[in-house]
């Protein structure tokens, strides 16, 4: 396998093993509250939690959304955002193994910033289009679909793939 082509093979495999999907709802959006900071026009609402030294930028974050709904093909309203200081466990909170976690209802996504924050965002976005598309969770929640691959770039020494 040319060297190229086993670098994008293990940054899947990181991304993919770096992300959780949870289903629960509650009335406080999953513990998070539903306060943020910015909008941008294509829906997508950001907060940065105050302990996020490096904050995502809203123009930034949004031309991810943007360019990832051009690779799936599905166009939604962006979802609820919280930059989180740290990885989380399976249920939000700090201290876990995700770089990324996407709660379907209501749609929150969690980011951890960090080196591969993009890489990251667009595995968590395909997650929330998927959901939103209609796509089964079951399928969602184990990666089934081709779009992982197809629309996760993951940017490092030897570029992006």
């Amino acid at each position: 396998m040319c060297p190229t082509r086993l670098f994008a093979l293990i940054a899947a495999c990181v991304v993919a093993a770096g992300c959780a999907v949870e289903e629960e709802s509650d009335s406080n959006n999953h513990g998070f509250g539903f306060e943020y900071e910015a909008q941008a026009t294509n829906g997508l609402t950001l907060r940065n939690e105050p302990d996020v030294v490096e904050p995502i930028e809203l123009a930034v974050l949004a031309d991810i959304y943007d360019q990832t709904q051009a690779c799936t093909g599905i166009s939604m309203p962006g979802p609820f955002v919280i930059v989180m200081a740290e990885q989380v466990d399976e249920h939000g909170q700090p201290g876990g193994q995700f770089s990324g976690l996407t709660f379907y209802g209501p749609p929150l996504v969690l980011i951890t910033q960090g080196a591969i924050w993009t890489s990251v965002a667009q595995h968590e976005f395909v997650h929330y289009l998927l959901d939103q598309s209609g796509f089964p969770r079951e399928r969602n929640e184990v990666h089934d679909s081709p779009l992982f691959t197809e629309c996760v770039h993951f940017c490092g020494l030897l570029g992006c793939t």
